[in-house]
């Protein structure tokens, strides 16, 4: 699979991330967003891929990643 670095919302068919995704076994997927470097934006710019590989890695059988979507940071869409 290729990525391609130049997209435009307009050029994706709705659904069609997830839908590659549900096609995938789980480190596949965190591969990809590795691959894509995809960070956070918080501060450090963490990678997104290398949390996914922690959280995927954790111990237990159920795992939960929290996902703080407050728009409080310059920047972010609210700003646009």
């Amino acid at each position: 699979m290729t990525i391609c670095n130049k997209m435009t919302l307009a050029s994706i068919e709705a659904g069609a991330g997830l839908g590659a995704a549900m096609g995938m076994d789980p480190d596949g997927v965190i591969d990809m967003i590795r691959k894509s470097g995809l960070k956070g934006r918080g501060g450090a710019g963490f990678p997104t891929g290398v949390k996914l590989s922690f959280a995927a890695a954790a111990e237990g059988d159920r795992r939960f990643v929290v996902c703080n979507a407050d728009e409080g940071e310059p920047g972010t869409f609210k700003d646009a």
